[in-house]
């Protein structure tokens, strides 16, 4: 294709256009590509690959460097959208197999299936909020579809066929592009669930920040939270060493020193409150907020740290 235009976003010439209608349910694709080894031997260079390439000269839009969604080239540009239908009218024809939009009894916009023909009624109905309910309009019936939004469980997915072990990738995303603004950014993505996350990890799952190309450099400086034996914590490993941690509790262990621009606070309670502290440890210290002096508990007991006089 050679596209000569000059109308910009209102005409977008296509050089491949592939559209694949879904009116059953088969599973339906499409566009499917294969590369095929047949020759049972180690891949030489640049043995199977799929590409897609972008040339073209002068920068995209100053805003991308901020906001992608301003960009001007998207090298791949994946998007999602609900199947428009038209909305329901009153006093109107319909045929089976037609389909509209309307809202159901529990406000959700849905989509609603001719099952009989006829002609639809001016009496206000409510119609089902449940998959295949019936509801019969004027001389129509209707059946309730699909919710007329649509949810993807999963922008891209890498498969291992059949689950086979002997699958195996040694890297699934990299490169060596320069990068002006972020690798990843997600600040146009909405959570809306609660329980969202931006990035999940399972535990033992290791963040590594000292990669630099090379074997020998792998895992020198992560983070993880490890769950070993039973024991949760958030931990910073230097060469596999923890020399930092956080646990589920809030108990936080560190082997070098601990070190603070504005001092090291004490937690302060109580005197009751202290001596109600269920199973505390040796070593522990609090600050007395009755007699304004740090205890420590040691040997099954708590102990003033007597305070010398006030520093000047």
């Amino acid at each position: 294709m050679d596209s000569y235009g000059n109308n910009t976003w209102s005409t977008q010439d296509q050089g491949l256009k592939i559209k694949a209608n879904k009116y059953g349910q088969s599973s339906t694709w499409a566009l499917v590509s294969e590369l095929n080894d047949y020759t049972g031997l180690p891949p030489r260079s640049w043995a199977q690959t799929n590409e897609l390439d972008i040339n073209a000269n002068g920068a995209d839009t100053p805003e991308s460097l901020y906001d992608p969604k301003q960009s001007d080239r998207k090298l791949l540009y994946l998007s999602a959208g609900p199947h428009g239908f038209d909305q329901y009218v009153a006093g109107k024809d319909y045929d089976v197999g037609n389909r509209v939009i309307n809202v159901d009894r529990s406000g959700i916009a849905a989509i609603y299936i001719c099952t009989r023909s006829g002609k639809t009624g001016f009496r206000k109905l409510e119609f089902p909020d449940h998959i295949h309910g019936l509801v019969t309009d004027g001389t129509v019936v209707w059946m309730r579809g699909a919710d007329y939004r649509v949810g993807i469980g999963v922008g891209i997915w890498a498969n291992r066929d059949n689950n086979d072990q002997n699958v195996s990738f040694n890297t699934f995303l990299s490169g060596n592009i320069v990068v002006r603004n972020a690798f990843i950014d997600t600040t146009q993505i909405s959570l809306t669930e609660r329980n969202s996350a931006v990035i999940r990890l399972a535990a033992n799952q290791i963040i590594d920040f000292s990669a630099e190309g090379t074997n020998d450099s792998k895992n020198h400086h992560t983070l993880q939270f490890s769950n070993y034996m039973g024991h949760n914590q958030l931990a910073y490993q230097v060469k596999g060493t923890t020399e930092f941690s956080v646990d589920d509790n809030g108990n936080t262990w560190s082997g070098g020193i601990l070190m603070s621009r504005k001092g090291l606070r004490l937690a302060s309670m109580t005197r009751q409150q202290i001596l109600n502290i269920p199973d505390p440890q040796e070593g522990m210290e609090i600050n007395d907020s009755d007699d304004h002096m740090p205890v420590i508990f040691e040997n099954g007991h708590w102990y003033p740290i007597l305070l010398g006089k006030y520093i000047e």
